[in-house]
């Protein structure tokens, strides 16, 4: 953490500045206690394919599952702008498979609303677009926490172009509080998908969140099931969950499917 630049962050936005505090506290808190790490060997049995992991969620035949990939796979190339130099850290950015995976899964099941924690540069957030764009239907909730270097506000998003902003809904401030006004008011919606704080406690409470206001035969994306949090929520839900790599990193990414 820059110090110098979380103390402006927090002269602008205390409440912002506070929230990134906390998650960086609490995700060093749990590396020493290894409060909800203990699990997380259990994901790898689940372990899907693209293809098999899209065919268990979505119930879609092989052909339109190939049909949506390849629409995907000439969209995961990097985008206009991706390269360029940003004070949010691109390490912040989708993989391909969860771009990938996001395109395909909108296409797959035309949702009519989605909601989306953690933006950073917008990568996810393009993908998502630009699937909604293709159906000729859909919105997207966006939130993000700004990260606390200096100019990163403005960088919020900054790859989804204007043509796919009539679909988006973006909200600047910690998914916690804002998650708590903005579900009652959408719910039910189709897709969850969670790539923010990534601490135990945070996940956990969000994945919740998100889970109760998912419509049935709704499904919820985690990027990164680096805690307990996600395999608590499957237990709890009855839900065998749905794992799949990722190239550039070791993490996961989890899907699980509300029954109907």
């Amino acid at each position: 953490m820059n110090y110098l630049h979380w103390f402006r962050q927090f002269l602008s936005h205390p409440i912002w500045a506070w929230y990134n505090w906390k998650a960086w506290v609490n995700y060093h808190y749990s590396l020493i206690t290894r409060t909800g790490l203990k699990r997380i060997a259990e994901y790898r049995h689940y372990l899907y394919s693209m293809e098999e992991a899209l065919a268990t969620v979505t119930q879609q035949s092989p052909a339109a599952i190939k049909s949506a990939l390849e629409g995907a796979a000439g969209q995961v190339e990097q985008p206009d702008q991706l390269n360029e130099r940003t004070p949010i850290p691109n390490t912040f950015d989708a993989s391909p498979e969860l771009a990938q995976l996001c395109f395909a899964i909108c296409r797959l099941m035309r949702p009519s609303k989605i909601v989306e924690i953690g933006v950073g540069n917008g990568q996810t957030s393009f993908y998502i677009l630009k699937a909604l764009h293709e159906n000729v239907e859909g919105q997207l909730y966006s939130i993000d926490l700004p990260y606390f270097s200096p100019g990163a506000e403005r960088s919020v998003g900054r790859l989804v172009p204007q043509s796919f902003r009539p679909r988006w809904a973006l909200t600047l401030g910690p998914s916690q509080r804002v998650l708590r006004r903005m579900l009652p008011k959408i719910a039910p919606v189709d897709v969850f998908i969670h790539d923010g704080d990534h601490t135990y406690w945070t996940q956990l409470a969000e994945f919740r969140k998100g889970w109760s206001a998912l419509r049935p035969g709704g499904v919820l994306i985690a990027d990164d099931v680096v805690t307990d949090a996600f395999m608590v929520l499957a237990n709890e839900s009855g839900v065998t969950p749905v794992v799949v790599a990722q190239s550039n990193k070791p993490e996961l990414i989890g899907i699980l499917s509300k029954p109907t």
